[in-house]
């Protein structure tokens, strides 16, 4: 009986269990899975967006005519078909013969430098296509979370404003009441006015920039959405493997550097071609004809078969050199440009992370900062009760608590906005994302 090394059977399991483990973690559903609405908002703009379609149809036409390229090695047939009608005169008689020749040709390729390196540049630019829809795929779920994150921000600052407002109103009835009977200046209620004002200010406008991100969001979803679902999700942090994971994963996965890959690649195929242009081309030829020839006085008709070789050797065209330097130079143009994006996306992460992290401590600061300025604004409200401190000392307090609301707010969308920045340098919908 044949002997298994369970040991090895067991630990090859762990191991793809890991690989596929490490693999999801990468993937945006898992990313975004607090997320439920924003996720259904990035999988209609996959399907509905216009832009989005436009690039598909471009890698599409991109793959038929890749398609096409490769087609040139297959053998071609043509038919020709020809009559000759021809009149003399034999002892003062007319007459007339008529010839008819058919044949059925065929020409193969066996070698063509054009057809060599055209089919594999074709390729080339369909990966270019692939990898130019999986970028502008990548950036238009970018543009969706960021608008998402930013409108429920906006959300969430109106509750904010709306508090303070209630707030203000109900201390602006009690400084009426108390300048009604004397025991308060006008001008305390005419400050307490000013307050309540600058407040319905701020939060007409960001209702105003609440209703401008809904409307992009509908633009880049490319449907009419409802308000009222999206009220309902709070923003809480997305989580994002580490930096050298994602180092490691964006040098196999960023479409950025994988289109400029493939643009070095065709570019290759380009001078190589024209590096091979003197290289003769080979074909291999047949035909099989028919012929009958109506002869004046007697006809006939011949069956012919044929086989041979054919080469095509072209050494006449004198712009060949100018045109390799020119596809050498490009070549060299589009290999500075990958190492130049090879080099960056690492830094690019590294910069992009330590943004994360100092947002993050900046999220920890401002959280503890909201109730140091709730504690000052509970003790401001206390003391102008008591008369120990003025209305304005008490307005101050509530400003800076709303301010310290509002930076937290956007700290939070700020972070999860730098999560996805860091998905997409990682390769977003990479090759290994199915």
């Amino acid at each position: 009986m044949r002997r298994i090394n369970y040991f090895v059977l067991i630990c090859g399991l762990i191991s793809a269990n890991r690989l596929i483990s490490e693999n999801d973690q990468f993937k945006l559903k898992n990313l975004i899975s607090d997320y439920p609405k924003l996720e259904s908002l990035i999988k209609d703009s996959w399907v509905e967006n216009l832009e989005l379609k436009a690039a598909r149809n471009t890698a599409e036409a991109a793959e038929h005519l890749q398609s096409a390229a490769h087609k040139n090695w297959y053998p071609r047939f043509w038919f020709t078909s020809g009559v000759d009608r021809n009149k003399t005169f034999i002892d003062s008689e007319e007459k007339y013969a008529t010839d008819f020749d058919n044949r059925l040709q065929l020409l193969q390729p066996v070698w063509n430098s054009q057809i060599r390196y055209d089919s594999k540049s074709a390729q080339a630019v369909a990966n270019q296509a692939k990898w130019s829809q999986l970028s502008f795929k990548n950036q238009l779920s970018f543009n969706v979370l960021a608008t998402y994150f930013t409108y429920l921000t906006k959300l969430q600052d109106q509750q904010s404003y709306q508090t303070i407002i209630e707030n203000v109103k109900k201390r602006y009835n009690h400084v009426k009441a108390e300048v009604d009977v004397g025991k308060k200046l006008k001008v305390d209620l005419l400050e307490v006015n000013a307050q309540l004002l600058e407040k319905e200010y701020e939060l007409t406008q960001s209702q105003n920039e609440a209703s401008q991100s809904f409307q992009l969001l509908e633009l880049l979803v490319n449907k009419e959405l409802e308000r009222a679902p999206l009220k309902s999700e709070k923003i809480s942090l997305l989580k994002l493997p580490k930096t050298k994971e994602l180092i490691d994963r964006s040098l196999k996965n960023n479409p950025e550097l994988l289109q400029a890959k493939e643009k070095e690649n065709e570019l290759t195929y380009e001078y190589t071609k024209l590096k091979s242009e003197l290289v003769p081309e080979v074909y291999l030829t047949g035909s099989y004809g028919y012929m009958s020839e109506g002869d004046f006085d007697i006809g006939s008709e011949e069956e012919s078969w044929n086989a041979g070789v054919k080469l095509v050797w072209e050494f006449g065209d004198l712009t060949r050199g100018s045109r390799k330097l020119s596809a050498l130079r490009q070549r060299e143009a589009s290999t500075d440009l990958r190492k130049y994006i090879q080099k960056s996306i690492p830094n690019d992460i590294k910069t992009t992370d330590l943004q994360l992290r100092t947002t993050a401590a900046n999220l920890a600061s401002l959280e503890k900062r909201i109730e140091q300025q709730a504690e000052l604004y509970r003790t401001r409200e206390e003391q102008y009760k008591s008369g120990t401190v003025t209305i304005t000392d008490l307005s101050i307090a509530e400003d800076n608590l709303l301010e310290s609301q509002l930076n937290f707010n956007n700290a939070k969308a700020l972070y999860n906005i730098t999560v996805m920045q860091l998905w997409i340098l990682s390769g977003g919908e990479g090759s290994d994302d199915k």
